[in-house]
């Protein structure tokens, strides 16, 4: 039986952790990011020597990808966002986190949608966005591990 469920726990405590300090203060820590790297690179060097690369580079990826949209967004994505989204691409690699950061803006976009029509967001407001991070991440799940 694989143990890649044991990233998938950890990340999700991770994510519970950035949801709550994000809606709390709008603030993703740095220090529990890198807690999540910490914990994370002897789990994968345990579980995935060989493609420990991978999971680098897709952090790699996702940090510059994110970073990138970071500064074309104007400072709307936060460097939490950014650096949430590098360690999920560490956690569980490069497809998987494009189907959590698409599955995460597909709920965020259905939730301001429904806030917009109840007139309690308009254009120009901002939102905390580890919550969709993490339900996006929840789909993500639900789907590779129901498969």
């Amino acid at each position: 039986m694989s143990m890649d469920w044991l990233i998938w726990v950890i990340m999700a405590a991770i994510l519970l952790i950035a949801v709550v300090t994000d809606l709390k203060s709008r603030i993703i820590p740095n220090k529990l990011l890198i807690a999540g790297c910490i914990v994370l690179l002897p789990v994968h060097l345990v579980l995935h020597p060989d493609e420990i690369w991978a999971y680098f580079m897709a952090a790699s990826v996702w940090l510059l990808g994110m970073w990138t949209l970071a500064i074309l967004a104007n400072g709307r994505i936060g460097g939490g966002d950014v650096k949430l989204f590098a360690l999920l691409g560490f956690a569980v690699g490069m497809d998987l986190t494009l189907w959590t950061f698409i599955f995460a803006h597909l709920v965020a976009g259905m939730a301001v949608l429904v806030l917009w029509i109840r007139r309690r967001f308009k254009t120009g407001d901002s939102l905390a966005f580890a919550p969709y991070t993490m339900a996006g991440f929840a789909l993500t799940g639900l789907l590779i591990f129901n498969s």
